[in-house]
């Protein structure tokens, strides 16, 4: 199948199957997921070092 067939299918597709209301849905399922991802509170371990950037420049 050439490049040129397979874009018009693709874009066939987008057009007669692919809906705004399905692209709406899915960007709120989507957006809804990532917010709960904000309530995380990431904590430092106890076993970390704090690295500078002076630092990782001069260790090689």
């Amino acid at each position: 199948m050439a490049v040129q067939q397979i874009r018009k299918v693709a874009s066939r597709f987008i057009q007669e199957v692919v809906k705004m209301d399905n692209v709406y849905d899915y960007m709120f399922h989507l957006l809804t997921a990532y917010s709960t991802l904000m309530k995380y509170k990431p904590t430092i371990p106890e076993n970390a070092i704090e690295l500078c950037s002076e630092t990782m420049a001069y260790t090689s």
